[in-house]
């Protein structure tokens, strides 16, 4: 049986030690993991040979779901580098791929990880990215994450407007008014940006022209002018997520009240009467807000009128107390 010990360590195999100076990932070892999960960790190992490599990608890893190891997908987040020919063999596995451990991305593997035929990429370790290995990436309608990035200039925010999947950027503070302006015009179904820990009210225009999924939880206060321009786009069937926010001003929750987007407003404890009633007038595909704690009786009662509201309350009950 094999069992990681640590990260640094060693793995035990039927009681024979094998040192991992080198730790990488075979084929026998794949194999072991396909067969028992629990007994496998692949994030100990910081390369991975080609034949483990097809291994992995030829196996229907969705019958472990319940494993421990397995989260819906391959964690190979201690690679530290990947050959070619390896991959080519990751590209085609159909699940969730997760590189995190990749500090560098040369082009030829980033346009070979483009083709990957999975739903998600993870490649959170890098913290730079090269316009080409940018524009292989973007071709591709796979979600990607690149949340270690802190930094986005002009021409990787305009490579990345053309992109089709889901976008996470969380590792970005700021933004300039020209990336804003590339990134709204993003057409994937989502572009997370919760590493936004402020948004002006001309970042919030220019953000809010994005037609689709917006993801802000990173943000903690809303103004009212902000919650304006987010609310603008009218089509339903997509996502505002501002699950950061702890307060909300009457203003702006009459303001968010006029999105058609789901609203996700999770992070907020408690809310005014005044704040209460204006979001009972959302006419939305959802409003969301499962985190409130305390709520005054009046503001329950107003809020049951809306069959959209889901909230972590009795709200009946609060109502008759």
């Amino acid at each position: 049986m094999w069992y990681t010990i640590g990260l640094a360590s060693v793995t035990v195999c039927n009681g024979c030690l094998q040192k991992m100076s080198d730790r990488t990932l075979t084929a026998e070892i794949a194999t072991k993991f396909i067969n028992s999960p629990d007994d496998v960790d692949l994030r100990g190992f910081q390369s991975i040979d080609e034949d483990a490599a097809a291994v992995l990608a030829t196996e229907d890893l969705r019958k472990h779901r319940d494993q421990k190891n397995f989260n819906d997908g391959i964690s190979l987040n201690g690679l530290t580098s990947l050959t070619k020919r390896a991959a080519k063999e990751l590209a085609k596995y159909k699940g969730n791929l997760y590189l995190n451990g990749l500090t560098t991305l040369p082009d030829e593997i980033a346009q070979v990880l483009a083709k990957h035929k999975g739903s998600s990429l993870d490649l959170d370790g890098l913290t730079t990215l090269s316009q080409e290995a940018a524009r292989a990436l973007a071709q591709s309608g796979q979600h990607i994450s690149l949340n270690g990035l802190t930094d986005l200039s002009d021409e990787l925010a305009k490579i990345w407007s053309q992109h089709t999947g889901a976008l996470s950027l969380n590792g970005l503070a700021t933004l300039s008014d020209t990336a804003a302006k590339a990134l709204a015009k993003h057409q994937g179904h989502c572009l997370s940006l919760d590493g936004v820990k402020a948004l002006s009210d001309s970042l919030a225009m220019v953000l809010g022209q994005h037609e689709r999924s917006l993801s802000l939880n990173g943000l903690t206060t809303l103004s009212e002018a902000a919650a304006v321009a987010l609310s603008r786009y009218e089509e339903w069937g997509w996502n505002l997520y501002l699950n950061g926010l702890i307060t909300l001003s009457d203003g702006a929750a009459a303001a968010l009240a006029q999105s058609a987007k789901h609203l996700h407003l999770n992070g907020l404890m408690t809310l005014s009467d005044a704040a209460a009633e204006a979001l009972a007038k959302y006419e939305g595909l959802g409003l969301s807000l499962n985190g409130l704690t305390t709520l005054s009786a009046k503001a329950a009662k107003i809020l049951l009128g809306n069959h959209s509201c889901s909230t972590g309350l009795n709200l009946e009950e609060i109502a008759e107390s």
